[in-house]
């Protein structure tokens, strides 16, 4: 696989998704008080993700870590990223004070090389978080702007290599050491830094949206920088073909799962292999481009004990492919997901648009 995940943080819910008590998601934090996931922040008003700090000891982890489902030894990621109050000075503390990761590339909870942004607010890679610098831009950020800021890293203690991309142009390039556990691969991606981005109570914050993690294991498909992209949530807006799960209440499928955050008072049931619904989705609000690649997202739990499964389901003119088994847990909901670089019906390229395709759930065991 070469895309591992897209993300536009619509669908999450601040405390019982991201945080959790900690516990793995699709992203994981470890602090309520250092994000906020809302539709005024993103880039093309959207739903986005703002890291910050709000204590003046600036104790809490300003950051959101996505643990990948393999080892990597190149991965390359792609953000839209926002450094916002310019009335501040951008003065670092924490942690890490000579600089403020962005984009953090780990071996577990070992750092293998990161992407940061310096006081004089230019781009810098260094080997794990605060180690050797390797290579320092000459262009310069300004806040209060939306950047597509990309990261391509090669993991070796011997012939590393890395390229940072900004809104498609090449600022900065290098080599060396990008290793520093004893494995030369990435298996998670940490978004933002370990401390504040700035100074006093409101501290500075710094927006994400559009989110894509890629590496090089498929020679053809994304295995490269991707670019500047738009990624869209869309949500169920109508019953489709099969209705086969039971809904919480009422008659209506669709509308027990079109929440924009999660809503677990409604609810679609079912205790029968091979059950299936479907549903006609929304719009694109992007009137014209290619769509790269879909992710259904499903936030499910199981009720009782024994093994439950789910899975995706896209249907085109009474056709159904189906994603990957999804085991479920009984102790809490989470986000299950798969990456479709293509339409799994026919293995085709998507078509500029969604409207005659329905997606699913399929109780697959």
């Amino acid at each position: 696989m070469s895309l591992l995940h897209i993300e536009s943080f619509e669908g999450y819910d601040r405390d019982t998704v991201i945080l959790n008590g900690g516990k793995y998601e699709n992203w994981m934090s470890e602090s309520s008080e250092d994000l906020v996931i809302s539709n005024s922040y993103g880039r093309n008003s959207s739903t986005g993700l703002r890291l910050f700090t709000n204590s003046y000891t600036f104790t809490q982890r300003g950051s959101v870590t996505r643990h990948l489902n393999g080892n990597y030894d190149t991965i390359i990621v792609g953000a839209a990223i926002r450094l916002d109050n310019p009335n501040q000075s951008l003065e670092f503390t924490g942690n890490v004070t000579s600089h403020r990761t962005i984009f953090a590339l780990a071996d577990g909870s070992t750092i293998q090389a990161a992407l940061s942004i310096t006081p004089s607010m230019r781009l810098q890679v260094t080997q794990g978080e605060s180690g050797s610098v390797l290579g320092r831009s000459t262009f310069y950020l300004h806040t209060g702007i939306f950047y597509y800021i990309e990261f391509k890293c090669l993991v070796s203690n011997t012939a590393g290599t890395f390229e940072v991309k900004v809104d498609g142009i090449t600022r900065l390039t290098g080599g060396g050491d990008t290793q520093m556990s004893a494995d030369q691969y990435i298996n998670a991606i940490r978004l933002g830094a370990e401390g504040a981005f700035g100074t006093g109570s409101s501290g500075r914050y710094v927006r994400f949206d559009d989110v894509y993690i890629a590496n090089t294991t498929v020679s053809t498909v994304y295995n490269d920088f991707i670019g500047d992209v738009r990624i869209e949530g869309l949500r169920p807006i109508g019953d489709r073909l099969t209705k086969q799960w039971v809904p919480s209440s009422g008659t209506v499928h669709f509308d027990m799962v079109d929440d924009l955050t999660p809503d677990t008072s409604n609810y679609i049931t079912s205790g029968t292999i091979g059950d299936i619904d479907l549903f006609s989705v929304s719009s694109l609000l992007t009137p014209a481009g290619s769509i790269l690649a879909v992710t259904p997202n499903m936030y499910a739990r199981k009720t009782n004990a024994g093994v439950a499964r789910i899975a995706a389901v896209v249907n085109r003119a009474g056709t159904n492919a189906f994603g990957e088994d999804q085991y479920l847990t009984q102790e809490n909901r989470y986000h299950y997901n798969d990456v479709w670089v293509k339409n799994p019906i026919d293995n085709s390229q998507w078509a500029s648009n969604l409207s005659s395709i329905y997606f699913g759930i399929k109780k697959s065991g």
